[in-house]
């Protein structure tokens, strides 16, 4: 190539670099934008199951009827041994569950000896 061939492709290839550096520019911070949205898309999905379990059916029950399964599992699917820890479990999974927990009688008249 001629002197002024040389030239003109060396201009070329500064400009091919160029547009390579700002589109490696252009992909880091897509990639920065994309991690950040994930992250978003992550915390923003737990809170929607968070709010969408306040409609579980369960938190429809009326007290007396979670008092009635709760002392029939104490009764029938925990063992002896094990029925104090079943207890305990129930209470441990909300605050309603705890307050209905200790007004049941039935869960608390077997006594471990």
């Amino acid at each position: 190539p001629s002197a002024s061939q040389v030239s003109e492709i060396k201009g070329m290839i500064r400009c091919a670099e160029d547009d390579l550096k700002a589109y490696r520019a252009e992909i880091l911070r897509l990639e920065a934008k994309i991690a950040m949205l994930s992250t978003k898309s992550d915390l923003l999905e737990n809170h929607t199951e968070k709010i969408r379990s306040l409609l579980s059916p369960v938190r429809r029950l009326p007290n007396e009827v979670l008092g009635h399964i709760f002392s029939y599992c104490c009764d029938n699917i925990f063992s002896v041994s094990s029925s104090w820890r079943g207890r305990n479990a129930f209470l441990s999974v909300c605050s309603h569950w705890r307050e209905v927990g200790l007004t049941t009688p039935q869960i608390w008249t077997v006594i471990d000896l």
